[in-house]
């Protein structure tokens, strides 16, 4: 977390003080972010735009894209879903008659640019995974021969 703030300061070859003065923001405020003990998407608006504006980039530029979709819920093909933080990756969680699957999604598919189209990557998984629970189903009735391969 906090990748990208870290990038942006170690680029500016300037120390904690530096910053903290130069973009007008507490010691204390700049130490917590850049030692990761503060995470920047739970940093105050008023915190992100004069650190946006000291290294001229767009609020979303210094957030951690993911935080962004936990916890966004959902309803496909009457399936519920919700999306979980999975550390590296996003986990889509969906519910099929009672039972629970975690979809994992790449970190690079999900990206502020992205967000808008995050039902649709919902709406894939889910697809592909109605259709593997179908094909299962399928399998076990053959193999235990309720159909046949002539069906």
């Amino acid at each position: 977390m906090n990748d990208k703030i870290i990038a942006l300061f170690e680029e500016k070859k300037i120390n904690k003080r530096q910053l903290a003065k130069l973009s007008g923001l507490q010691y204390t405020t700049v130490n917590e972010i850049l030692n990761r003990k503060q995470q920047i998407n739970s940093c105050s608006g008023r915190t992100l735009m004069k650190l946006a504006a000291f290294f001229d980039v767009h609020i979303e530029e210094l957030l951690d894209p993911f935080p962004i979709l936990e916890n966004v819920e959902g309803r496909y093909n009457e399936v519920d879903y919700i999306w979980r933080d999975a550390g590296d990756n996003m986990e889509l969680v969906v519910e099929v008659d009672g039972e629970t699957y975690h979809r994992v999604m790449e970190r690079s598919y999900i990206i502020p640019e992205n967000f808008k189209y995050a039902p649709i990557f919902a709406k894939m998984e889910i697809d592909l995974l109605l259709e593997e629970l179908e094909i299962r189903k399928l399998a076990e009735e053959f193999k235990n021969g309720k159909i046949s391969s002539e069906t």
